[in-house]
Order: structure tokens, then C-alpha cells, then sequence
């Protein structure tokens, strides 16, 4: 099945869990061939095009220190970055900069991206978000079932190409990001969450990265960065409790005692087949929160006041995600169903008022799995 969403399976391939206070932390690498990280990561979602970028501190002199490189059995040098702009590698090509990009200072950050699409047919190298070379190189996909190597030029490793530097936030796009996408990565800094933006497609993530499997001394050490604060849930007082009911959407200003259009329903509709792609996965946090925070419902996009001591009830359509049947728990093709068997039934009250006796004949009558066990 051909997906028509791409920019939804990334977290169908990552299944990520962040931590908040790991994703501001940097990898420190030591200084010998035997100090890196080693993986094989999917690199089905990037091979038509993608944009590698970090954030890399410089600590050992040369232009030729390797801080990735992704190897096939056809392609030593698939992908290769090194700090100081001598590699610049995509298919075994290499666009060697050394002369044209600005003098890296050693011990300090420096946000480095390297792009390239089948349709561009162009490699294109960022410096601190400024373009500062490009060429072209061939347009075949890259090669599955490959390493990527952290710390060293794995295709050809050498004592000059040992990295012995700091990484934080590499992320691998699924996408040929834009010259104004990588420049606003650079603006907002290195503590910024603003590779989130592309959570979309952002198939290989820092957070993923820090909990692989490290060799000989690779650490991870504090960025400078204040670590994210986790959100702590507030307990509810037991006359606040708040439901996570597919049916209190409706409950909305957009919606309640509106008349529902076919426009809005269509919306509400659309939300469900995006899931389409996240069945076999476990709906995390993360994806709930991706989901409110780039997709929301015509009910999320207008803040509503609460009154002080009023119980403050999200109506978004994806906290019904977070109720025990579905938060952690692997989505099944048959729990969408029922999800999408829901806004089927709202075909019949196109054009009529969504009042309080409708929202409470579906909420008795025709409860989701999510209503039918009381969450303790």
C-alpha cells in the first residue's frame, strides 16, 4: 500500500519515547578509530531525499574530521560530513569546501546541514544556516540495509578522520529542507525545539540516536542547554475530572450548538485517516502531542478563556488517544475502524445543530472502546 501521507510514518519507523532532559544533552567522542556509534537505521523513508544537520562542536584541528558516515556494500561513502568542509559526501561524491566555507572555530557550535533530492540531483552544504556550496551528483536512490557510523569515517578510517568532537540534535530529514527551513533550524538556536517543526518527516531523531548502543568512550555531557521540563500531570480534584470521550469535540464552540457543516465534518474525518499510517505502531505521547500541536481540529486552533477555578478539559479530537485503550497501546486496524465508524454516524446530522441531547445520545448509545472501561 502506498502511503499518501509520508510526512506521518516517520514516527511509525522511529517509535520513538523522548526524554525531555536527554534530548538537550551532547555526545562528547573521544579521540581514537575505537570511540563511536554504530547502527543500522531505515533508511527506506530518506532515500529519495533528506537533509542530514547537527550541531557540531570542533575540538581536534583538520578539515578532514568525520563526524557521520553512512556505508552500503556498493557505496563506502553513501553519506559523509566531516567538521571542517574537505567531505561532503552523497553517492560517493564529494564536494570539498575548504576553501570556500567560513573558518570553523574550534569549540564551538556549528550548525552544519547537507541536502539532496532524486529530483534536485543536487547536493547542497549549509554553514550556521548560509549555503555555501552545491553540486550536482546522481540522481538514484540511496542504498538501503546500510551503517551509520558516529565518531569516524568508517569507509576509509583513518587517524586524521578521528571526529573527538561534540554532536548534538543530528537529526536525518526526509525531505530536501529549503534554504529559509535551514536557516530558521540556525536562528533558533541550538536549544530551540525547532526541528519539531519536521517532526513530520524527521525519520532519524536525536533523541533515537542517544539511545543506541555507544563503543569505547563516547559520553554524553551537558550541552549548555536547560534540560525540558517534563509536564507533570495535576491530579484532579474528584469533581474535575476531565473525559477523553471522541464525543466531547463536539462540546466545542466550533461545533456545539452550531450547525455541522460538511466542511467541518470532512476535517474531523480527515484527522482518523491520518492514522491510517500509525496502525502496528503504539500511540506514545509524542505522537498525541505532535498531533495537537501540527494538526489541530478547527476546535484546537481558537483558545478558549477559562474562569478561574473552572476545570480546564481539553475538547481536542486526539485526547481521546490518551485514555488506556489507545495511549501506549499498539493501534489495531480494528480500533480505527471503530474510531472512524464514529464521524460515519455524523453523516445523518449534516446541517442540524449539534445540541447537548445529541452529544449524550452518542456518548450512552454509541460509546468507543475508550468510553465503555472507566479509567481509574
Amino acid at each position: 500500500m502506498t502511503m499518501s501521507f509520508p510526512l506521518l510514518t516517520v514516527l511509525l519507523a522511529l517509535q520513538f519515547t523522548f526524554h525531555s532532559v536527554l534530548a538537550s544533552k551532547a555526545l562528547q567522542f573521544g579521540t581514537t578509530l575505537e570511540d563511536y556509534v554504530k547502527f543500522s537505521p531505515d533508511m527506506s523513508q530518506v532515500k529519495s531525499s533528506l537533509t542530514v544537520c547537527s550541531w557540531v562542536k570542533k575540538q581536534l584541528p583538520g578539515a578532514t574530521r568525520s563526524w557521520i558516515t553512512y556505508t552500503t556494500t556498493t557505496h563506502r561513502f553513501e553519506i559523509l560530513i566531516s567538521d571542517g568542509g574537505s567531505y561532503n559526501y552523497i553517492h560517493d561524491s564529494n564536494n570539498d569546501l575548504t576553501s570556500s566555507i567560513p573558518t570553523v572555530v574550534m569549540n564551538t557550535w556549528t550548525n552544519q546541514c547537507q541536502s539532496w533530492s532524486q529530483s534536485s540531483g543536487k547536493m547542497k552544504t549549509y554553514y550556521n544556516g548560509t549555503l555555501v556550496g552545491s553540486k550536482s551528483v546522481s540522481s538514484a536512490p540511496l542504498e538501503e540495509g546500510g551503517v551509520i557510523t558516529l565518531g569516524h569515517d568508517a569507509g576509509s578510517p583513518g587517524e586524521s578522520e578521528i571526529f573527538g568532537g561534540q554532536l548534538m540534535k543530528l537529526d536525518i530529514f526526509g525531505k530536501e529542507l529549503s534554504a529559509e527551513q535551514v536557516s530558521e533550524l540556525y536562528n533558533a538556536g541550538r536549544c530551540s525545539n525547532t526541528e519539531k517543526k519536521h517532526q513530520e518527516v524527521r525519520f532519524i531523531t536525536w533523541e533515537s540516536i542517544l539511545s543506541q548502543d555507544r563503543t569505547g568512550n563516547v559520553t554524553e555531557v551537558d550541552s549548555g542547554c536547560p534540560a525540558e521540563e517534563e509536564e507533570e500531570e495535576e491530579e484532579e480534584e474528584e469533581d474535575c475530572k476531565c473525559s477523553h470521550s471522541i464525543w466531547d469535540i463536539l462540546y466545542d464552540q466550533t461545533y456545539f450548538n452550531q450547525t455541522l457543516t460538511a466542511e467541518n465534518l470532512t476535517k474531523l474525518k480527515s484527522a482518523w485517516n491520518m492514522l491510517d499510517h500509525f496502525v502496528g505502531t503504539s500511540i506514545t505521547e509524542n505522537i498525541i502531542a505532535h498531533f495537537k500541536a501540527y494538526h489541530p481540529m478547527p476546535a484546537e486552533e481558537e483558545d478558549e478563556e477559562t474562569e478561574e477555578g473552572d476545570c480546564e478539559c481539553s475538547h481536542s479530537i486526539w485526547d481521546v488517544l490518551n485514555d488506556q485503550t489507545y495511549s501506549n497501546q499498539t493501534l489495531t486496524a480494528e480500533k480505527l475502524t471503530e474510531l472512524k465508524a464514529a464521524w460515519n454516524m455524523l453523516d445523518h446530522f449534516v446541517g442540524t445543530p449539534i445540541t447537548e441531547n445529541i452529544i449524550a445520545h452518542f456518548k450512552t448509545y454509541h460509546p468507543m472502546p475508550a468510553e465503555e472501561d472507566d479509567s481509574s
